[in-house]
């Protein structure tokens, strides 16, 4: 089936009965399926995907079933058969200007990468179902390690008193499952820190505010 442009000065790139409505001038649809520019969303764009829409000016959807209410707004959503509107959610998001992804998947930016494999060497994601960021930790980019106390233990500290923030652990990073270390947390002034015996498999740290 066509798709129908009911403003003179919009466009839509292809596709399947993707509409524009009146009044969303200067808008347009890159192309997919059942993508929709309201009235009253000038300037805006649907990028692509389906089941998406902008009722907004200046706002951008793209995705599945994305939905940009809000002036200035990006909307991106991912393939959950779901709609995403966050302006109406009561949860943060979807207001003036602001950017929002649904990624039940995790986001993932990698600022450095392995020169021969292109594997992430530095950067920062919140995995599926996480709600806190962590960082790419490139083992080969380190250097100058050395035993550090005559009792085999290593000593993971961070500044004191970095109040609200607390130490978590998780043996693989691939999950969600951070926990409470068992170490007991000491604090000289300078430096809050634990002592860490050495363990069967991995181990990973990072603080988290709470």
């Amino acid at each position: 089936m066509f798709s129908t442009v009911r403003s003179g000065t919009s466009a839509i790139g292809g596709g399947e009965q993707n509409l524009i409505r009146e009044t969303a001038d200067h808008s347009v649809i890159a192309g997919g399926y059942q993508n929709a520019a309201l009235p009253g969303a000038t300037y805006s764009a649907v990028l692509g995907g389906k089941l998406n829409s902008v009722s907004a000016s200046c706002a951008i959807a793209a995705g599945q079933r994305a939905k940009a209410q809000a002036l200035g707004s990006f909307v991106w959503a991912d393939s959950t058969a779901l709609d995403y509107a966050p302006l109406g959610y009561s949860a943060a998001g979807g207001i003036n200007n602001s950017f929002n992804l649904r990624a039940s998947g995790g986001v993932y930016f990698a600022t450095a990468v392995n020169s021969s494999t292109g594997e992430p060497t530095a950067g920062t994601y919140v995995s599926s179902g996480g709600s806190g960021w962590n960082t790419y930790c490139d083992r080969d980019a380190k250097t100058n390690f050395s035993d550090v106390d005559a009792t085999d233990t290593v000593m993971v500290y961070w500044p004191s008193p970095s109040t609200g923030f607390n130490p978590q652990v998780n043996t693989n990073l691939a999950t969600t499952n951070w926990v409470t270390p068992a170490e007991t947390v000491q604090d000289n002034g300078s430096i809050k820190y634990m002592l860490v015996s050495p363990p069967a498999g991995n181990r990973f740290y990072r603080l988290k505010n709470q």
